[in-house]
């Protein structure tokens, strides 16, 4: 789990109510281009903080890895 406080007056929105589970990504200046990658999966918002909650990404498909890996071990393929 990772914490970050969003800069809000930098942006028009007023609230992130109802996006959890979407993505959260990073963003870098490279030789002149912006590049960007999925980093986590957005999990809680503490709203008088400016808070959100996530999950880095890599965990979050570990465990995906895992639960369809038992679903295919029980029931086989599709």
């Amino acid at each position: 789990m990772f914490f970050a406080k969003l800069q809000m007056e930098e942006c028009h929105l007023k609230d992130i109510g109802g996006m959890s589970g979407g993505p959260i990504f990073g963003t870098k200046r490279v030789e002149n281009e912006t590049r960007y990658w999925a980093i986590g999966v957005q999990s809680g918002w503490y709203p008088t903080q400016k808070i959100i909650a996530a999950c880095p990404l890599p965990a979050f498909m570990d465990a995906i890895e895992e639960i369809v890996g038992k679903i295919v071990a029980e029931h086989g393929r599709p």
